[in-house]
């Protein structure tokens, strides 16, 4: 993850990547470490994702939602759009 010009912007393989661009998945779920969190994500409406094998490739997308959950002592971060 990282964040650029206030945009949250992730990598996806293919598969995911194909199935986010086109709608059937319209999500991504996340672990981030805490040390990489460094604003508060819910303060961010636009959210890109790349190809992660072809960097040319990714689209946009607002985000409707930010959910967290915690695994044991993983937080996990879905994010909707």
């Amino acid at each position: 993850m990282r964040i650029e010009n206030g945009i949250i912007i992730f990598k996806s393989d293919p598969e995911n990547f194909n199935k986010e661009r086109i709608g059937d998945k319209r999500n991504t779920v996340r672990v981030i470490p805490e040390s990489e969190i460094k604003q508060n994500l819910t303060n961010f409406d636009t959210i890109q994702i790349i190809n992660s094998v072809n960097d040319r490739q990714n689209f946009y997308r607002k985000i409707s939602d930010i959910s967290t959950m915690m695994v044991g002592e993983t937080k996990i971060f879905i994010f909707s759009w």
